[in-house]
């Protein structure tokens, strides 16, 4: 299962950096995949993805987009999306 979620991971984040690289040609470019794997919890199970990475040639800093397209938290297990749900359910039964 953890395999599904990558190749889920793959798609949107080609698209993100295709609009970043097409937005501004000669602001960005590919600069790798981070050193080392990010855990992620999803609805397939947890999973290890190296996410891509761009450099930013104004601000000299490297950058992975999908972490800012889906607003994904730095040193969270748990997203707050993912946990939305729990307590929906809690305050329902409460």
């Amino acid at each position: 299962m953890p395999h599904i979620a990558q190749v889920i991971l793959a798609g949107p984040e080609e698209k993100v950096i295709e609009e970043y690289i097409s937005s501004y040609p000669d602001k960005y470019y590919r600069y790798g995949r981070q050193p080392r794997k990010r855990k992620l919890i999803t609805s397939f199970g947890p999973t290890r993805y190296r996410l891509a990475r761009l450099y930013d040639r104004q601000s000299k800093k490297v950058f992975s987009p999908l972490i800012k397209k889906l607003s994904i938290l730095p040193h969270k297990r748990y997203q707050r999306g993912a946990l939305e749900a729990a307590g929906g359910k809690v305050f329902y039964q409460t």
